[in-house]
């Protein structure tokens, strides 16, 4: 779940019990050689969300207040009829949250101890859809817009990182296994789904026009993971594209609206920025010109006038815990 924290788990026993329990996550856990103090990286994450016109990189407005808006996991994506749906921690969980484009109007639409991640709407803005780990593992599930009707979408191996196919019957997603990662599709309403590749890739993104997916791809020739884009209908990847050492590989690249490039996030230090590469060929360029902070999710809106960012800082620190027994 998220944010991570620290447990212990007896050994032979196997009883698991939580170390910390905060909203701070923990990463790079070890041991002092008595095995009386734990080690560990703490990170503070603040994160809110920002909306951005297409072309007017300067002009960007934050619309929520607070300290887990959007946030490294929940992510945030824009409505067909142009609001936004977010991830938030206003309601003490990390629930779903809808709002106008401007920020107002702010509406819980879960109220639950369960994370729901990698938010996605349906081309018509009936459904919500977005993978967690309610029934026990992780699974694609969906809700109404307002909402209610909850409802499974996947079963059986575990499901993550939906995309809705733009005419609303398909929801394709990343599956996994001892055997690695894959891309599937499913029915919207649930049912028989459907490999797409059985090559080792994940998080995809459904091309406006339907026809293709872009994902993250390992190619076996050179062993480095690439952007590549496969046919919907399944088959070997058309094309593929190179990207930077430093971009942010936990979030799914975005086609532009137009479906002329693939975007995605960079960061150089502790600044990101979204670049955009050509599906035509070409090198990648730099779009968005923030100057300090990170960018944890993002989304275009439907009309392409609009870029939507959960942006914020993380802060990390060193710390030791003791009497942890």
């Amino acid at each position: 779940a998220a944010p991570f924290q620290i447990w212990h788990v007896s050994y032979p026993g196997g009883e698991a019990r939580p170390v910390t329990n905060d909203l701070n996550s923990y990463r790079n856990v070890g041991l002092t050689a008595d095995s009386n103090t734990i080690v560990s990286v703490l990170f503070d994450i603040t994160s809110n969300v920002t909306v951005t016109p297409n072309g007017g990189w300067n002009d960007v407005r934050q619309i929520t207040s607070g300290k887990s808006n959007g946030g490294a996991e929940g992510r945030v994506t824009w409505t067909p009829d142009g609001r936004v749906v977010y991830s938030s921690r206003a309601g003490g969980n990390t629930d779903i949250w809808i709002m106008d484009a401007d920020g107002r109007n702010q509406k819980q639409l879960t109220d639950d101890a369960e994370y729901e991640r990698s938010l996605s709407v349906t081309p018509d803005g009936r459904h919500i859809i977005f993978d967690s780990e309610r029934s026990g593992t992780l699974q694609i599930w969906r809700i109404d817009i307002d909402g209610g009707n909850l409802k499974q979408i996947t079963t059986g191996a575990g499901a993550f990182g939906p995309s809705c196919s733009p005419d609303g019957k398909w929801v394709v997603y990343t599956t996994f296994n001892s055997a690695g990662f894959n891309i599937w599709k499913s029915p919207i309403d649930g049912g028989e789904p459907v490999q797409v590749t059985g090559k080792y890739s994940r998080l995809p993104s459904v091309s406006p026009d339907g026809k293709l997916v872009a994902c993250y791809f390992t190619d076996e020739q050179s062993h480095t993971e690439k952007i590549a884009l496969i046919p919907f209908d399944g088959g070997e990847p058309v094309k593929m594209f190179d990207i930077p050492q430093t971009s942010i590989r936990a979030h799914a690249v975005r086609w532009t609206p137009d479906g002329r490039s693939l975007t995605y996030i960079v960061s150089r230090g502790l600044l990101s920025n979204i670049w955009a590469q050509p599906v035509d060929g070409g090198a990648p360029r730099q779009l968005t010109d923030f100057k300090t902070g990170r960018i944890f999710s993002f989304d275009w809106s439907r009309d392409g006038k609009w870029l939507a960012c959960s942006h914020g800082m993380i802060e990390s620190d060193v710390v030791l815990i003791k009497d942890f027994r």
